[in-house]
């Protein structure tokens, strides 16, 4: 992971606490939540940045919105390159 797990005091698992709560624990998606996993972090650090700048994507878009923008650039990264490696352990 480019971005330094270390930089954040509570972890990635804390981080991505908030996502997981509807995309699963390791990104399986369930029900109207997709599967994060498998994504390039591209893929996801773009959406989560569309979502920030409250972007029409689909019929989650406003609930989004809120997670999004609580994020910062820096945090997003890190989300999306974790995502992409697989939701390794700390």
């Amino acid at each position: 992971i480019k971005v330094a797990i270390s930089s954040l005091p509570w972890g990635i698992r804390g981080l991505y606490a908030g996502c997981a709560a509807c995309h699963g624990r390791n990104g399986e998606g369930s029900g109207m939540f997709p599967q994060l996993a498998g994504n390039s972090a591209s893929y996801i650090s773009g959406q989560l940045i569309k979502y920030k700048n409250r972007e029409q994507i689909g019929m989650n878009s406003s609930m989004m919105w809120g997670q999004a923008g609580n994020l910062s650039d820096k945090e997003i990264e890190l989300l999306g390159e974790y995502i992409e490696a697989g939701f390794p352990a700390e």
